[in-house]
């Protein structure tokens, strides 16, 4: 658009602003704002633009726009994978405590994201290995930024047992001192793990036959 089509109250209504709300729009000011918000062009097309006002009088406030289209559109490819992978991503504070959690997650577990943001990570772990996965993700903590692959057992809301393979990194603050949080990736590994949990007892009772096998004709 040109300066002139814009003027007085037409950018609003050219743009198709959903999120302009009039005087109160100017009345509820805050200086230095900051915000994102997404415009339609002259052609048709959106372009998303990054606002930041600055107010010099009463009767005089000052906006500078920057186009971040293209970052939002990656932000958006981004997390568009991650909600469709078929592993299971979140992400927790330095305490554990859930932040992030992608929608795979309820597949594989049964809760609903609302239930799993209540609890601790720990939570889910079988609890005859919660020591145990404890103990490896704190061990040596402040000297790593990425965790060897873990598996482990978790339960699902039914009280099946899941086995998961995990990768964690870990996330730092911006001078590297402070651990700010984790970010994980599990994979569904049940199928896999169950053969080979099959596999073992085989071998153990072949092993145990042979043994008494054994013992029978020594003692024939």
């Amino acid at each position: 658009y040109t300066p002139k089509e814009v003027m007085g109250m037409q950018f609003w209504e050219l743009t198709e602003d959903a999120e302009f709300i009039g005087e109160d729009y100017h009345a509820n000011y805050v200086d230095n704002r900051l915000y994102v918000r997404r415009l339609k062009c002259k052609n048709g097309q959106f372009k998303y633009i990054q606002w930041k006002d600055k107010k010099f009088s009463d009767d005089l406030i000052i906006g500078i726009g920057q186009d971040v289209t293209e970052q939002v559109h990656i932000q958006n490819q981004h997390r568009n994978l991650i909600e469709n992978a078929t592993d299971i991503i979140y992400e927790t504070d330095a305490k554990g405590n859930y932040v992030f959690i992608n929608k795979y997650a309820e597949k594989i577990m049964g809760y609903t994201l609302n239930e799993m943001y209540q609890k601790h990570f720990t939570d889910f772990i079988r609890k005859d290995y919660r020591e145990k996965v404890v103990e490896f993700y704190t061990k040596s903590i402040t000297e790593i930024s990425d965790f060897p692959t873990l598996v482990f057992p978790v339960t699902n809301k039914s009280g099946e047992t899941i086995w998961l393979s995990q990768n964690v990194s870990v996330k730092r603050s911006e001078n590297g001192q402070k651990i700010i949080g984790f970010t994980s990736i599990a994979r569904d590994i049940t199928l896999i793990k169950n053969m080979e949990i099959d596999a073992s007892r085989r071998e153990r009772k072949i092993r145990k036959y042979s043994e008494i096998s054994k013992q029978l004709t020594i003692k024939s």
